[in-house]
């Protein structure tokens, strides 16, 4: 699914182990889970995209160059992309770019939702921004 994963068993081979996730993928909504369905998907095994690995498989499939994958979890974001904002309101842990790029396309919907007046400011401060910014794209 990936030329990446092709090289990388060459390096796997010689290193006897491949870390998927590097100390600059930081966000926690990597759990064992997301990683396992993930690997699943490329391996031509059985998987699940929830609504709580979602995120964490669209980034991984980005990663790692499976574009297929990729298609399929941004599809599963806008097709239900009330219940990944839930969980993102929801969950303190769920943290990532992709959500607050969802949460800044539908502000308006959520801009009364005390959840929002509860992530941090710097959070709230980059959804508010990209939701001015494409505002303004499309008045122009």
């Amino acid at each position: 699914h990936s030329n990446f994963f092709s090289k990388s068993k060459e390096i796997a081979r010689q290193e006897r182990t491949f870390q998927i996730l590097s100390d600059s993928d930081f966000f926690p909504s990597h759990t064992k889970e997301s990683i396992e369905t993930f690997l699943n998907y490329c391996q031509d095994h059985e998987y699940t995209i929830e609504v709580s690995n979602v995120v964490s498989i669209e980034f991984l499939s980005r990663k790692y160059f499976v574009e297929e994958l990729s298609k399929l979890a941004n599809q599963f974001i806008e097709k239900h992309s009330k219940e990944v904002i839930e969980y993102f309101l929801s969950n303190k842990e769920a943290k990532s770019p992709k959500y607050e790029e969802l949460v800044s396309r539908h502000f308006t919907e959520y801009s009364t939702d005390d959840r929002l007046y509860q992530l941090p400011i710097s959070t709230l401060y980059r959804i508010e921004q990209r939701f001015v910014r494409e505002t303004k794209k499309e008045k122009e």
